[in-house]
This record gives C-alpha cells, sequence and structure tokens, in this order.
C-alpha cells in the first residue's frame, strides 16, 4: 500500500510524533510515495551519499539481523522513481510475481488451444452430418470425418419433405466419431458422439436443429448447435455455434451454390467462464 507526499521525510520523529522535514530533501519537488510497511515492520529513509539518491523501503527485525521486508522505493535527487522492489522476510519476490505472470500466459495458451480444437471439432462435425465434400479437416488435423458414413439421399429427403432418418457413425479409419443419431428437420434433436485421436476431448454432445427454407429450387440451410458440451478427464467446454449454406441440388456446377459461414462461441471452459466468439467458414466443397 502506498501514501503519495509531495514532501519528502527523513527517518526520525519529533517530540510531536511527526516526520522530521530534512533540508536537503526540500529540494525535492515532484509527488514521492512512502511505503505504508506490513504490521511487523517499520519504515526506514536515507540518503545514498554514493548515489545521491534516496531510498525508502520496510525492514523487521529477526533475532539480531534486520531484513528487508515489504516495499523498497529508490528516488533520485529529483524525485523521480528509479527502482521499486519487494520483499517477503527477506527475499525479494519479483521472481515469484513473474512465476505468476507466466502461469497467467501458459494459461492463456491452453485456453486458446483447447478452444481451437474444440472449433476444428465443430467445424469436422459439420463436414460429417453434411458430406457435401469428402477429406479430412486438414493435412495435420489427426481428428478424421472422411469416411463417417452417412447416406446423402436420405439427407436430401430429409432436406425437401422433411423424412426424418437414423444414422449411424462407427470408429474406423478414417471417422473419428462413433454413435448414432436422428436427423429431423425444424426441431432440436440430440446427438452423443463418442470422438477419438483428438487431443482433450473424448465425448461431444449437443443439441441441433436443422432449418430449411426452399425458394426457386434452391435450399438455404440454417444450421444451429446450442447446450454443446466437449468433455475430457479435467472437465467440459461448453460450446455453441451455427452455419448456413445455399444449396442447389439440382445444379450442374455442384450440390453447393453459396457457403455462407457460420459463428463458433465457447462460453466455459473447466468451470470458468469465458467469452469466445470467431467467425467460421468449413471447406464444403461444390
Amino acid at each position: 500500500m502506498l501514501v503519495t507526499l509531495s514532501i519528502s521525510v527523513a527517518l526520525g520523529q519529533a517530540g510531536g510524533g511527526l516526520p522530521v522535514i530534512s533540508e536537503q530533501y526540500k529540494k525535492i519537488i515532484a509527488p514521492i510515495q512512502i511505503p505504508i510497511c506490513p504490521p511487523e515492520a517499520f519504515l526506514m529513509d536515507v540518503k545514498l551519499s554514493y548515489s545521491n539518491q534516496r531510498k525508502i523501503w520496510c525492514q523487521k527485525k529477526i533475532d539480531t539481523a534486520y531484513i528487508n521486508h515489504g516495499l523498497e522505493l529508490i528516488y533520485d535527487n529529483q524525485g523521480k522513481l528509479v527502482s521499486k522492489k519487494y520483499y517477503e522476510d527477506g527475499e525479494q519476490i519479483e521472481e515469484k510475481i513473474k512465476d505468476k505472470s507466466q502461469v497467467s500466459s501458459n494459461t492463456d495458451n491452453k485456453r486458446k488451444a483447447l478452444v481451437s480444437t474444440a472449433k476444428d471439432i465443430f467445424k469436422s462435425l459439420l463436414m460429417a452430418i453434411f458430406p457435401i465434400k469428402k477429406g479430412k479437416f486438414s493435412d495435420d488435423n489427426a481428428f478424421q470425418v472422411s469416411r463417417c458414413k452417412l447416406d446423402k439421399k436420405k439427407l436430401l429427403m430429409l432436406l425437401i419433405s422433411k423424412r426424418s432418418f437414423l444414422g449411424n457413425f462407427s470408429f474406423e479409419k478414417g471417422c473419428d466419431v462413433s454413435g448414432s443419431y436422428r436427423l429431423v428437420l425444424n426441431d432440436f434433436f440430440p446427438m452423443n458422439f463418442k470422438i477419438q485421436h483428438v487431443a482433450n476431448f473424448n465425448n461431444v454432445v449437443m443439441q441441433f436443429k436443422i432449418t430449411t427454407d426452399i425458394k426457386g429450387g434452391l435450399i438455404t440451410l440454417d444450421i444451429e448447435a446450442k447446450d454443446g458440451r466437449l468433455s475430457s478427464s479435467e472437465g467440459d467446454l461448453l460450446f455453441s455455434g451455427d452455419y448456413q449454406l445455399v444449396l442447389n441440388p439440382m445444379g450442374q456446377g455442384g450440390f453447393m451454390k453459396e457457403n455462407v459461414g457460420g459463428t463458433f462461441k465457447v462460453i466455459e471452459i473447466f468451470e470458468e467462464k469465458v467469452s469466445y466468439e470467431e467467425s467460421i467458414i468449413v471447406d464444403m466443397g461444390k
């Protein structure tokens, strides 16, 4: 804790218990900070003759020794702060503070890595559920959906005639998703999949909704995922997302008319509230 004063004080007490104003410091006109020491420590204030600097610090006595305990400030002869350190029982704790900063930095990096992994899983699941383009998500991603089997004809009938259907993903080479599903239109339905070959997570659940709007032979497909949960041995990551596609089932140039894109949000990581939101584009092909 610091108190800002506009004049310096030298160690010593006047008769009334007030600090003695030293003539040699009256030329210091800039505000200086006087530390308030821990209860077991007392304030020291000296002029360093070898450097013409002023040192104000807290120290305490242990047996016959005096050690730094609390804040230490050093000012030049113009009242400018040139050094600020903190001690606990004689040990400077700047390194401890640095360590805490490093821990915070590591935590932020881990969060970013988890969010990135979760985003890749969500995008890959969109590719598995809407297999317009076959292929792995990226060359350097171990998580694969390229051989997850979903009947395209049944999917098209769902989009056009709202005929729901059951399906199943199984672990195999090129498919790292396992679990049953029932696709329906215009209402939320649950999805619960085991996943493998992906860092940190082993299961994903979410409420999924597919809404269509058919005009002029085009199908506008709105996808919404809510109450998403990726589980791991450390805890859960909570997410939501949305996506939009415009499909042309009769198009000669390809099934995809427009890949509009969507958003991916993370709201909690291992019981800690967070707020991550990112625009996403999935390579759905043509």
